[in-house]
């Protein structure tokens, strides 16, 4: 996920984003910042549960986050059998999925 902010109170924004996500999701989904503005989560589960989880969190986010911020994302299947460095790599290699709700 990537959160875009005018606010002149993007520090206070970026804590709430991490606030509502570290609280939006479940306990076993790891969740971490990965650069200036991007988040990343990997959800144990199937599309159809990533999707409602993403979907939930991106509606908390329109009622409860910043106005002036927006949230981008996009999703990737892991492969069964494929090592986490090396689905980390390819997600360098591939264009994700973009998704708009």
């Amino acid at each position: 996920m990537i959160l875009e902010s005018d606010s002149p109170i993007y520090e206070a924004t970026l804590i709430s984003f991490a606030d509502l996500m570290n609280n939006s999701f479940r306990y076993e989904d790891v969740k971490a910042r990965l650069g200036e503005h991007e988040f990343g989560i990997l959800i144990h589960g199937d599309e159809v549960l990533a999707t409602q989880l993403i979907r939930r969190f991106v509606a908390r986010w329109a009622i409860e986050g910043n106005p002036d911020s927006v949230i981008l994302y996009a999703s990737a299947k892991f492969s069964q059998g494929e090592a986490a460095l090396t689905f980390i790599n390819r997600l360098d290699d591939e264009a994700l999925s973009q998704s708009d709700f």
